[in-house]
């Protein structure tokens, strides 16, 4: 079990690290929680049911809310529609403020033997009960180790 808990500090967006496609924040899940102000608590559960009698599956539950946010501050310097940051800051015509949630479960399976074996499979899907309601994604991901030498 993981229980994890973050608060921004700043009036900004937390910034991605080095521009890169993650955060590296604790809470970050399927939303960032990265919000000027947001304070945000997760809880996750992964369960191996190899103890149940089903060695190589494997289950992740976890839980989110954020809830405290305020972009007030920055927002008024990105007024403009024509901001390069007003999308970010502005949200149905107010600064970004509020609370939000998710939860997910992860199931996988990694295979024990032959040619297939240490080959995972996990499935996740995202919906509408996340920050963006129009979200609706679905991941299947497949992971095939390959020795090359």
């Amino acid at each position: 079990m993981q229980v994890g808990f973050q608060q921004i500090a700043s009036n900004q967006f937390f910034d991605y690290v080095g521009q890169s496609a993650g955060d590296y924040l604790s809470n970050s899940l399927d939303v960032d929680y990265n919000a000027p102000h947001e304070k945000s608590l997760s809880l996750s559960y992964s369960l191996n049911f190899k103890d149940y009698g089903v060695p190589g599956l494997k289950m992740t539950m976890w839980t989110a809310y954020g809830w405290g946010a305020d972009a007030t501050d920055s927002a008024n310097r990105y007024a403009d529609p024509n901001s390069s940051l007003h999308d970010l800051y502005w949200k149905n015509g107010e600064p970004v403020h509020g609370t939000h949630y998710e939860f997910g479960v992860i199931p996988s399976y990694t295979v024990a033997s032959g040619k297939l074996k240490d080959t995972s499979v996990k499935h996740h899907h995202g919906s509408k009960y996340y920050s963006d309601s129009t979200s609706d994604v679905c991941r299947r991901m497949v992971n095939v180790p390959v020795n090359v030498f």
